[in-house]
């Protein structure tokens, strides 16, 4: 990283692997039997700072990260190569926060449930198998 390390996640069936976000608005891989340098990332790839992330436990192509300005994206690693644009690699953009999302977590078990917090005072649970969808004022 160039700038300020936000926040660092283990990889979580392996001691050896983590990822990690800063202020310099990157996404990095890293693992410690690499070497130095990270192995996969997108660097400089969102339009401002990285906050936070979780790795997914059930499937762990899957992480979520919370940015400066309040959005969400979820990523699938496996898709980080061909990564074009701000957000090219990225399977969902959720943009509902009004200020910073500080903290991203995936629910225990799950591939599309997550929670996102933020400066607004604001928490969200995310469905990945409803993005897209219609909810009626009922289920809001």
């Amino acid at each position: 990283h160039e700038a300020t390390v936000e926040d660092v996640c283990f990889h979580p069936h392996s001691d050896s692997e983590f990822c990690s976000v800063g202020d310099d608005k990157r996404l990095l891989f890293w693992d410690e039997r690499a070497g130095r340098e990270p192995t996969l990332g997108l660097p400089q790839w969102s339009k401002c700072d990285l906050h936070c992330l979780d790795w997914n436990e059930t499937d762990v192509n899957l992480l979520v990260t919370g940015t400066a300005d309040g959005e969400t994206f979820v990523f699938d690693r496996r898709k980080m190569h061909a990564a074009k644009g701000p957000v090219g690699a990225a399977l969902h953009s959720l943009h509902q926060h009004k200020d910073a999302v500080l903290r991203v977590g995936w629910l225990p078990g799950s591939t599309t449930h997550f929670a996102s917090g933020g400066d607004d005072a604001a928490i969200f649970v995310w469905d990945l198998s409803r993005v897209g969808k219609m909810i009626s004022d009922a289920e809001a």
